[in-house]
């Protein structure tokens, strides 16, 4: 009976390990996660149709035939740029920069953009790489 209890103990591991690369493989945590932050940030008034769109215009940024969708669009980043600019100046700082990334979600972004060496990132350059950052996270399949 103790064989038994280890065999089917083992097999159970084995699924589990199998099911976790199966997910990571495929980046399903992701991409749930994407659509409940979308669904979350929107409340569509029909979610299965919303999610269903979504999942369209992914499969749609994957085969190149359109962008990723995004939770933050441009007027989404330059407003985010404000808050950062306070001053007015036109530019933030690269770790303001930085946070800013993280706030939208991004975790793999351009972490030396185009005025990184001054210290002063432009807004054209934080919306072109809040874009840049999204279509990462937004890539959920399989690359």
């Amino acid at each position: 009976l103790a064989g038994l209890t280890t065999a089917l103990f083992d097999r159970i591991q084995n699924m589990e390990q199998s099911a976790i690369a199966y997910l990571q493989e495929h980046r399903i945590t992701e991409l749930l996660d994407n659509l409940a932050a979308e669904l979350v940030f929107r409340k569509p008034e029909d979610p299965r149709k919303f999610a269903l769109d979504y999942l369209t215009r992914l499969k749609a940024a994957r085969d190149g035939q359109g962008p990723p969708p995004e939770l933050f669009n441009e007027d989404n980043l330059r407003a985010l740029f404000g808050l950062f600019d306070v001053t007015k100046t036109g530019f933030i700082t690269l770790a303001q920069y930085h946070t800013a990334m993280k706030r939208i979600g991004a975790t793999v972004y351009n972490e030396q953009p185009a005025g990184a060496d001054t210290g002063r990132i432009s807004q054209d350059t934080f919306v072109k790489e809040g874009h840049a950052a999204q279509a990462k996270v937004a890539a959920t399949f399989k690359q």
